[in-house]
């Protein structure tokens, strides 16, 4: 006997496999001729503020309150994008 699983669940997982369908670039998004390289994109006004959120917002405050190597260890890995091996050797 297969076991009960809530119809919200099944929904969940059935609207889930659209996530990994990828669109081709060159498809015809518009339907009137115009391919998706050739659609103007807009600039979005909140990302500007993104660098300021994450260095004055929660994020910066969780980081400002670990041990200064831990802070370095995160400077290196994402400022100065060191490969984790290249952290590993560091003193």
């Amino acid at each position: 006997m297969l076991p009960h699983v809530e119809a919200f669940r099944v929904a969940d997982a059935v609207g889930a496999t659209y996530v990994y369908r990828r669109h081709s670039l060159d498809a015809d998004l518009t339907h009137d001729g115009i391919d998706l390289p050739e659609v103007p994109g807009a600039v979005d006004p909140r990302l500007a503020a993104v660098g300021e959120r994450l260095t004055h917002g929660l994020p910066g405050r969780l980081v400002a309150a670990l041990p200064a190597r831990e802070q370095r260890i995160l400077a290196m890995r994402f400022t100065d994008e060191m490969p984790q091996a290249s952290i590993a050797g560091e003193p």
